[in-house]
């Protein structure tokens, strides 16, 4: 192996880049449409919602596992699936899910 795909390799699996990719996701779920989305768009929408509203200000990386979370909890007990006709799969929807699951689980801060 070159020495440069070496040190790339060792930047990755070291978790060197992990803050820039996820600056990178950020940016394109912010500026990206707010309609059309995939399901992973959804939950990465609820994510950065629930990591905006947190004070203090929590990781992408968990507000990413609790919106995982909650949306699979939303689709278990609405026995629904992603895309489904009667629900609101935009970025408004996701923002909304977030919010809800915000005021129905987490303790308000002080």
């Amino acid at each position: 192996m070159s020495d440069v795909v070496s040190m790339a390799s060792e930047a990755i699996s070291s978790g060197a880049f992990d803050e820039q990719i996820e600056g990178i996701i950020i940016q394109t779920a912010r500026s990206g449409p707010d309609t059309g989305l995939t399901e992973i768009g959804f939950i990465i929408q609820m994510a950065l919602r629930l990591m905006d509203r947190s004070q203090p200000t929590i990781s992408f990386t968990r507000s990413k596992q609790i919106a995982s979370g909650a949306y699979r909890d939303f689709l278990t007990s609405e026995k629904i699936e992603f895309g489904d006709a009667g629900y609101d799969w935009s970025g408004g929807g996701a923002r909304t899910l977030a919010d809800e699951f915000e005021a129905d689980y987490w303790e308000p801060t002080p």
